[in-house]
């Protein structure tokens, strides 16, 4: 792997032997894609049940585990890229931001072949910088060399993507959706007594990664985000079903909300009044 700084790096799976494996992408807090592509003997690659055409490049996210299996010699490039140094870029170079490059997973299909080969080439000169320094020359090399082979490897993928023909994964999508049904089940049978991150993922059978990219992916926020919006949406139907005993403290309480101050303001950025206002109308 080749860290070429601003949230790009490069990284090579070469195998000289037929293989079968699932693999999870990993991330950090900063939403990323990894997009994928054959670099040599494409034939002998199947991703998820489907051929690794020559002609294509593939995204996943980060919590996404795709099966691949190999029949022979072949080698599979793969470029890391941070959505937002992304957008950036594209922005740069085009003017606007492209959407659909953060459809994920995905398949793009290119709008020629030199695209796909200017890619490869890019991807090549970049996995080949550890080959060609020293570790002590590295920082040298990234204070001249590496921003000019990570700008030829952001417009070379930006090259592919913007002009592609782009195809949802479908089976993929339905994995999602399966998923993300079965999380929110489980928040709603945990509705009076909050679930936490780590329990959902073990009831839901899948790991916190791949809850945290489908949370992501569907909602825009957090898995910690929407636990807690989904817990104020619960606290705010007892609001409106109260009988005359109930009090703000004891709804707040009972959804995992201990500071009430705290409670309040989020209650309040959420849906615009005070829970206290919410309470009044459900009471009369």
């Amino acid at each position: 792997m080749t860290s070429l700084t601003d949230g790009i790096a490069v990284r090579g799976v070469s195998l000289s032997q037929s293989v079968s494996l699932r693999s999870e992408f990993t991330g950090g807090d900063n939403p990323s894609t990894t997009f994928l592509f054959p670099v040599l003997s494409a034939r002998n690659i199947v991703i998820d049940g489907r051929s690794f055409d020559d002609e294509l490049v593939i995204s996943r996210e980060p919590g996404q585990s795709p099966f691949m299996r190999t029949q022979g010699i072949t080698e599979i490039g793969c470029i890391v890229v941070r959505q937002e140094a992304l957008r950036r870029a594209a922005d740069m170079l085009y003017g606007h931001e492209f959407p659909k490059i953060f459809h994920c997973p995905a398949s793009f299909v290119p709008p020629d072949r030199e695209r796909l080969e200017a890619l490869r080439s890019a991807y090549l000169s970049a996995s080949r910088i550890p080959q060609q320094h020293s570790i002590a020359a590295l920082n040298s090399v990234g204070k001249t060399g590496i921003r000019s082979v990570r700008d030829n490897v952001v417009a070379s993928l930006l090259e592919v993507l913007v002009d592609s023909q782009v195809k949802r994964d479908h089976l993929a999508h339905q994995r999602q959706t399966a998923h993300m049904a079965r999380i929110d089940r489980l928040i709603e049978e945990h509705r009076d007594e909050p679930i936490g991150l780590q329990k959902l993922c073990e009831e839901a059978g899948i790991a916190l990664r791949t809850a945290e990219s489908i949370i992501r992916n569907r909602s825009g926020m957090t898995a910690l985000q929407y636990l807690k919006r989904r817990s104020l949406a619960f606290a705010r139907e007892n609001l409106l079903q109260a009988g005359p005993e109930t009090t703000v403290t004891q709804v707040a309480m009972q959804h995992g909300f201990f500071h009430l101050g705290r409670f309040s303001g989020f209650y309040r950025s959420v849906y615009g009044e005070l829970p206290i206002a919410t309470l009044k109308r459900g009471i009369w």
